[in-house]
């Protein structure tokens, strides 16, 4: 989770084979619509808990035996309408934990994720970056934009589709080759890009890698 955007990586690994899968996406309907959900740890009951969270996040489905498995537990990141970020973890019933940072990381990469954010790159900067780096993310990006808002330190809290980059740089609405500087003087990252069709970079809030 960045400061404008939410997004995740593509890769999901198995012993030592690579696959591609989605760990992020909007609610269309229901109770949590256009709450943006992701989700790190084995896929499965990554998807799992996206499913529990969607229709309606019912205490009593919470699947507690796959959280408390260290190999099978997930962890997921819930981004409200409203920008605000909490998540969910490994427990034996589901506690919302909310973000008060600014920006936030999960999963393989998240170090990577997090050095980049705090030198001022956006989540999908960020996975980015951490692609590049970490053996175990890449296969793409997918992204959504957000105006995150932060927690008061007292409160109490109870697009339908990603934008998708592919690694080589594939837009889904277009091919767009990219390559991110970073600019000392200016203490920011600088991207130059070069798109064929119709495209549109929506390039800028949780770094999920």
């Amino acid at each position: 989770m960045g400061r404008e955007d939410v997004a995740a990586d593509k890769q999901a690994t198995d012993c030592d084979m690579v696959m591609e899968t989605v760990k992020i996406r909007k609610i269309v309907s229901g109770p949590h619509a256009d709450h943006i959900i992701a989700w790190t740890g084995c896929d499965a009951s990554g998807t799992f808990l996206a499913d529990w969270y969607e229709a309606g996040a019912i205490p009593e489905h919470w699947p507690t035996q796959a959280q408390m498995d260290r190999d099978s537990s997930s962890r997921l990141i819930v981004v409200t309408p409203d920008g605000k970020c909490k998540h969910y973890q490994g427990t034996t019933h589901p506690i919302a934990l909310p973000v008060r940072e600014p920006f936030r990381a999960w999963g393989s990469g998240r170090d990577f994720a997090m050095g980049a954010m705090a030198a001022g790159a956006s989540a999908y900067e960020a996975v980015l970056i951490a692609s590049q780096f970490c053996v175990t993310c890449g296969g793409g990006i997918d992204f959504f934009n957000v105006i995150p808002q932060a927690y008061s330190p007292n409160e109490v809290f109870d697009d339908r589709e990603p934008n998708h980059v592919d690694m080589g740089s594939n837009f889904s609405n277009g091919t767009c080759w990219c390559n991110p500087t970073f600019d000392g003087l200016a203490g920011k990252w600088v991207h130059h890009f070069t798109f064929k069709k119709e495209s549109k970079a929506i390039l800028t809030h949780s770094a999920h890698a």
